[in-house]
């Protein structure tokens, strides 16, 4: 029984992966064009593009919740908040460096 749940799937997805798809480039755009996508305007974009300060990293870590799970870092809030005059330093610089 197992073998034939096994033997079932392996033949989907050969199938699946022998199909040839030919992708027409003019329906792609014609697609992403019908899709309706909500633009910035120039005040917030340029919000969006300037400077990352110390003051909203900072204010940023403080805003955190606590006693959840760590992020993708494996570090959780409570980290950041005991290190905060560390961290907001380290990150400004990363940004900035990520930056240029």
């Amino acid at each position: 029984m197992p073998q034939d749940i096994i033997n079932e799937f392996a033949a989907f997805y050969r199938m699946l992966y022998m199909l040839e798809v030919a992708a027409d480039c003019t329906d792609l755009e014609a697609f992403y064009d019908s899709i309706h996508r909500p633009r910035l305007n120039d005040f917030s974009r340029a919000l969006l593009d300037g400077e990352i300060s110390k003051t909203e990293i900072a204010q940023g870590i403080s805003g955190l919740p606590c006693q959840k799970a760590p992020g993708e870092d494996g570090f959780p809030a409570e980290f950041y908040k005991w290190t905060a005059g560390e961290v907001v330093n380290t990150l400004y610089d990363a940004f900035h460096d990520a930056e240029e």
